[in-house]
């Protein structure tokens, strides 16, 4: 497994990145609990965002987490889950 622990700054480098180079993006640990919509997010953002978690991190979540997360905190909760769930 790549990674055992998901941060709360993993998590922030993965949302920006997904994001691409949009500095129209507010997003920092500050905004971890806000909604996606609040911070410019929509769902195939969250979509890039499983994918290079997947690719990069072995974090292989299911797509439907898409619609089951309202803020980065749920994503962040649900990644580290998955990797307590699947720890070696």
């Amino acid at each position: 497994m790549g990674t055992t622990v998901f941060t709360e700054n993993d998590l922030v480098d993965v949302i920006l990145r997904s994001a691409g180079d949009d500095d129209e993006i507010p997003f920092t640990v500050d905004n971890i609990d806000d909604s996606f919509e609040d911070v410019g997010l929509d769902s195939l953002a969250i979509m890039e965002c499983l994918s290079l978690m997947k690719r990069e991190l072995e974090i292989a979540l299911d797509a439907g987490v898409v619609d089951a997360v309202e803020t980065p905190r749920d994503l962040l909760d649900i990644a580290n889950e998955y990797l307590r769930e699947n720890a070696a």
